[in-house]
């Protein structure tokens, strides 16, 4: 477990399941998204208001990064949180499209398993929808940003069109976002250390979790350890406004 004088004997974080549907990541700074069979103990110092429900539980991470950033590099840290959920969900296109007509694709999504697995590819595209909605309000935005939200959300139409249409599967529509998800000033400490919208706000995410100086949602936290980098950014609210 890191801490914050910076000593660096901890051991990199390595995500499991309850349902068996994770991902894990190595000790590099650019973690590769793999799914993962296995089921690890939480542990470590994370408080977390419930267990985080998207793709694993979290076992430990070695500290986070409170380095003060300037707007390119807030920017290009959604960016590479963009290009995970990107390469994630290119994945299971590929893979529906592929056995788009398989019985055995449709029989596996109608089991508790299946449907874990697509609320946990509807959660990355939530993260999306997030960061798009701070870059707007927060005027951060950049022609890379834009391309990647855009592509994002072509493939979740087409992954939701083979799902309801081939599978039966109904799938919630994304929340729209709401301007009001956003914290006042005051609240500062409430906003989420990757996306920034209210950590506390229900209608965004029942799961968060505090390390070091700042909360995360859940989901938000998991998709930078195990796609980007096994640091937790803490993005300066203040300095986007």
């Amino acid at each position: 477990m890191g801490n914050s004088d910076g000593t660096d004997d901890e051991e990199s974080p390595r995500m499991g399941s309850d349902d068996g549907c994770g991902v894990s990541a190595s000790a590099d700074e650019t973690a590769s998204c793999d799914i993962a069979s296995d089921t690890q103990e939480e542990t470590g110092n994370f408080q977390s208001t419930q267990p985080a429900f998207f793709l694993d539980k979290y076992s430990f991470i070695r500290e986070v990064s409170q380095q003060p950033a300037d707007d390119d590099d807030c920017v290009d840290r959604w960016v590479c949180c963009l290009r995970g959920i990107l390469e994630i969900i290119q994945t299971a296109n590929s893979f529906f499209g592929r056995e788009a007509s398989s019985q055995v694709c449709r029989e596996a999504l109608e089991t508790e398993e299946g449907a874990n697995y697509v609320k946990n590819i509807t959660e990355v595209c939530k993260v999306c929808k997030r960061i798009k909605l701070s870059s707007e309000l927060a005027g951060k935005q950049s022609e890379t940003l834009e391309k990647l939200c855009l592509e994002v959300q072509s493939i979740w139409e087409d992954i939701v069109s083979f799902l309801e249409n081939s599978c039966l599967f109904s799938v919630p529509p994304l929340p729209a976002g709401n301007a009001k998800w956003m914290p006042n000033l005051d609240e500062s400490s409430k906003a989420c250390g990757i996306c920034l919208l209210h950590v506390d706000n229900p209608e965004i995410t029942a799961s968060k979790l505090t390390y070091g100086a700042r909360e995360y949602h859940a989901p938000c936290a998991n998709l930078w350890v195990n796609c980007v980098s096994s640091l937790l950014p803490a993005i300066p609210y203040p300095d986007l406004l």
